[in-house]
């Protein structure tokens, strides 16, 4: 008698099937996570603006004055200490123990809550796969702005990103150009000037 299964071309075509579902279903399945992550990082800056807003309030208007120093805002229960920690940061596992010392955001100290809505404040120090990196006004707006392929990228601090001592950026990865000199129109970023009349994310 003849034992029941597949035939080989029963096989192929259930194999070609599988292949074509594959074929359609993984980039979506990876474009939702991009999308996932990238809706995290939204809200972590958004948080981050809320407790700079609260430590204004409470400071007689003035944020945070130390570059690069969200510190104050962990040691005085303004945010927890995981929000200084970015999932897209490759270093983010790196600095985790040594938080809120070294973050993942870069942060312009000195600052007023009575500054120009549209100075940026506090962006990521990585850009993300699609050269871009999350940017957080001083009015609580948060935008992904390009870091590069002639955008009007507006530095938010001077680098390079602090890291703890024998740390260095892993092979391949990219920071967001934050060294860069000033240009005409662009603020100097060794001062508190504000930024120009187009915002994070305006042209020039």
């Amino acid at each position: 008698m003849r034992r029941p299964g597949f035939t080989l071309i029963e096989l192929i075509f259930v194999a070609g099937i599988t292949a074509i579902l594959a074929a359609i279903l993984f980039p979506v399945f990876t474009q939702a996570r991009a999308a996932g992550v990238k809706s995290r990082r939204v809200s972590g800056a958004y948080q981050l603006g809320l407790a700079l807003q609260l430590y204004g309030r409470d400071h007689d208007g003035k944020l945070p004055p130390g570059e690069q120093d969200l510190s104050p805002l962990v040691t005085r229960d303004y945010a927890p200490r995981h929000l200084l920690l970015n999932e897209a940061d490759p270093l983010a596992e790196v600095i985790r123990p040594l938080a809120p010392q070294f973050s993942s955001f870069q942060y312009r100290g000195g600052l007023s809550i009575e500054d120009r809505a549209d100075i940026p404040l506090l962006a990521e120090w990585h850009e993300d796969s699609q050269q871009g990196a999350m940017v957080l006004s001083l009015s609580g707006s948060v935008k992904w702005v390009k870091t590069q392929g002639g955008s009007a990228w507006i530095p938010v601090t001077a680098g390079p990103r602090p890291l703890p001592p024998g740390v260095g950026l892993p092979p391949g990865s990219a920071l967001t150009p934050f060294r860069q000199p000033p240009s005409k129109g662009k603020p100097d970023i060794g001062d508190n000037s504000p930024a120009p009349s187009g915002g994070v994310g305006g042209t020039e």
